[in-house]
Parts: C-alpha cells; structure tokens; sequence
C-alpha cells in the first residue's frame, strides 16, 4: 500500500515549517490528520462550513473542532453562506464553494504566517479529474491531473495523499481506528463528478483493478513531458525575445515550430483566459498568413497582431463613447476620449508650456503645423470610419491604406483622432496632412496620447 508522501519533499522547505491542514472530517483528511500527527511539524487546521447541507454541516464542523481540540491544535472555522455568495457572483454552487474555501485558507495562512497548506487529494480523486476532463475536452496539461503541489497565495499547496487510492485510505482508517463522518452529498449523482465516482470508475476497476493506480502513473509520466515541452518553448522565446529586442514572437520562428512548441508560446504570449484549440488554430493562419497589420480577436478583450514580422498581444478594438464621436475643437487644450488623449492648438511661436504639465500623464505626442486660413468652418475630431480618406499628393488616398504603408500600430489606428473641418479630413495623426493645409499663417496641433 502507499504512503504518505513527505511535506518537506513536496513543499521544498524544512520538515518543520508549520502546515494548515484543510480537515473537512471526511476519511481522507482525517487521516491525513493522524499521519501529520507522527512527523514533527507545527501543525494547524482549518475547517469550512459552506451553509449547503444543515445541520449535517454544522455536525461535521463540530467534529473537527473537537480532532482538533484532542490533538492540541489551533483551529480555524469559517461559516459561510455559498448559496447567496453564488448568485452574487453568478458562479455555480461548486465553483463558489472552492472559491469561498481557498480564500479563507489564504487568509488564515497568511494572517497566522503558515507556508504550507495541505489538503487530502487521494490518486482516485486525481482519476476522478483526469476522466472528467477528457469528457469535457482538454489537452496534455489536462492529462496530468492533479498536481502534487502548486503555489498557494504566499506559500505553496501540497497534497501529500496523491499516491494513495481510496482504499488505501480506508483500510488506513480501519487499522487505526479512526472515526471521520460521510458527506451524504457525495452520493448525489446530479453532479457530473459524481457520477463518475459511481458510475464510471466502478466498470474501469473490473476492467482493471489497478485502473486508478494506473491512470496516476499516466499522470506522472505526461507531467514530464508536459515540463519538458514547456520549458523548451520557453527557452525558444525567450531567446527569440533577446535576439530581437521585441515584444511577441518572431513569424520565422512560430511557423517553423512543431505544433507541441508553437501553441505554449501561444499560451504563454496571450495567458488567460485560456486559449481554446479553435483560437490556437486561428493565430497560426494567422501567422502563416503574416499579412501585414492583420489582426484577430480573442477572448478576454485581446488581440493578435502582426506587426514587423511578429505576432504581438494588442488592446482589443475599443468603441469609443458616442459623445466623443463628433465634438468641436476652438484653440487651447481640449481632453479627448475620458481625458486618455489630450489636443492642443496653439500658434506656432507660442511657449510649449504645456508639454512639462502633460509629460508626466501622455507617454507620447506628435506636432503638426497647419495654415488656419485653410480651414473651412471650424473644426472637430471624430473617430475613424469605414471608407475615410484624405487628399495627399493630389489624390484622395484610403486612410486605411495610408496608416498600412506607414505601419502606424494597429491598436492606435482606431482610437486616435482625426481632425476634420467642413471639407473633410484634414489631419491623421502620425498618417497625413491634406494638401494645402500648409501655408504661412500656421497654427501647432499637438496630439498627446
């Protein structure tokens, strides 16, 4: 039967850091409390009443108290309320209930400075998640199940039971005589994970008696292979990144990559929300593509860009607010967008007083110098639209074609200004100046952004 595996080997710090065992008083966490009791280790517990299950929850929450008390150890008890905690956040009663859970753990372990928290996850657990993942839809790193410890808060997590199946646990408890109480709701098969434990792990192990020990030994081995992969697409970017001095990825190196390689990079430039295999697939024509400027949506408010040969994480198209679509310029500073952009006009021999207030909030500003007598009743700035044009060298030129041979970033190109009068476009920032609006008599417009 398998044993224990050591906190300290887990966790990378000292056998007798303190520890704060989540107990729910079920068999696994009771007896994991027993064998914590035999090493030398400071050790806490902490126990969560969810306000699911009555009085049965309030019996459970009672039993830990009272291990805990035998045992001389601090307790820490939360009763919390999960079903209106849910609505609120329009989360489902599980996901709520672990959310609610590992935050009191953070909580207490900082508050009372414990590195470690422990929790009973058993190999059949494990087998539980792999085998509901699969259903679900998931990938290599979904494979390696549960992991055997993880950062936690300002601490890590361990799971020191992981190589222990279910019945290794119980027969635990029998030879030791420990009492612990049964959660009843185990037993609904409303939840998918449930079903699983009664339903589906059940004909695996007449298949197979070692089906679950065998599903954790899978898990091991794809966790290095998962490691390995990762590392190495790491080190790829990192060197892409050094060697180019760039942000994103370079297209030569992401289209030459085998898929294992070239989707952690994916993962790893856009982070969360995970991206789906419909996503991955998405950027890599993209990619392949490399149409210069071309972009893609992504879930979470992001974008894939390419820009300068590298696929690059741009702002997502923002709208900008209706009252800021059409709005009439005079001379001085008018804040544009919510004050993100600010547009200054002024004649052009006057003091660039302006410039030392404003460099503190606008990273950049761009200047033009335009001819007042060429401006046609009044002006205004509004957003950019489909089919915009302005006339350079004789010609009334595509905006969007103009702003795509200038390579001005895409993020830029839908959120900065354009200044317009009676005629039309007058001024792009950063694209072009209509014909004619030079002269003699000239004002400065400067654009921080």
């Amino acid at each position: 039967m398998a044993t224990l595996t050591s906190p300290s080997i887990l966790s990378g710090l000292p056998m007798d850091t303190p520890i704060l065992l989540a107990l729910s008083g079920g068999a696994d966490s009771v007896a994991l409390l027993h064998m914590l009791l035999s090493l030398p280790i400071p050790l806490s517990v902490a126990h969560v009443d969810h306000g699911i299950r009555g009085e049965a929850a309030a019996r459970d929450a009672a039993f830990c108290q009272a291990l805990a008390e035998k045992a001389g150890l601090p307790f820490y008890l939360l009763r919390a309320d999960v079903p209106s905690e849910a609505k609120q956040t329009h989360m489902g009663l599980e996901e709520q209930a672990r959310a609610t859970r590992y935050a009191f753990f953070e909580t207490v372990m900082r508050e009372q400075h414990i590195p470690i928290l422990a929790t009973a996850h058993n190999a059949t657990d494990n087998a539980e998640t792999v085998l509901f993942r699969m259903a679900r839809g998931t990938g290599l790193s979904g494979l390696c199940g549960i992991p055997p410890s993880r950062p936690f808060g300002g601490g890590v997590l361990i799971r020191p039971l992981l190589n222990m199946t279910k019945e290794d646990i119980l027969s635990y408890c029998h030879e030791h005589s420990l009492t612990y109480v049964t959660d009843e709701s185990n037993a609904d098969t409303a939840f998918a994970r449930n079903r699983i434990r009664h339903d589906v792990l059940p004909h695996l192990t007449k298949i197979n008696a070692e089906a679950v020990r065998h599903i954790s030994s899978l898990c091991r081995t794809l966790s290095e292979d998962e490691a390995y992969l990762t590392a190495t697409a790491r080190e790829l970017w990192k060197r892409d990144a050094e060697s180019n001095g760039q942000e994103g990825v370079s297209l030569a190196l992401l289209n030459t990559l085998p898929a294992p390689l070239s989707h952690r990079i994916l993962a790893m430039l856009f982070g969360d929300p995970p991206l789906s295999a419909k996503n991955r697939e998405e950027l890599m024509a993209l990619a392949r593509n490399a149409t210069p400027h071309s972009s893609l949506d992504l879930p979470g408010g992001k974008r894939g860009c390419i820009e300068n040969g590298r696929l690059v994480p741009c702002a997502a198209k923002v709208p900008l607010p209706k009252h800021t679509s059409h709005m009439n310029i005079t001379l001085g500073a008018t804040p544009l967008f919510g004050g993100e952009m600010l547009l200054v006009i002024d004649s052009e021999d006057a003091p660039y007083e302006m410039w030392e207030s404003v460099k503190n909030i606008y990273k950049n500003a761009t200047t033009i110098r335009i001819n007042s007598d060429r401006i046609e009743n009044g002006l205004f700035v509004r957003i950019r639209q489909e089919g915009d044009r302005i006339l350079v060298r004789g010609q009334h030129k595509r905006l969007r074609k103009l702003q795509n041979e200038l390579a001005v970033p895409l993020p830029l190109r839908h959120s900065l200004p354009l200044l317009c009068d009676s005629e039309g476009l007058l001024w792009a920032p950063l694209t072009a100046l209509r014909d004619g609006a030079k002269g003699d008599a000239r004002l400065r417009v400067t654009l921080f952004y």
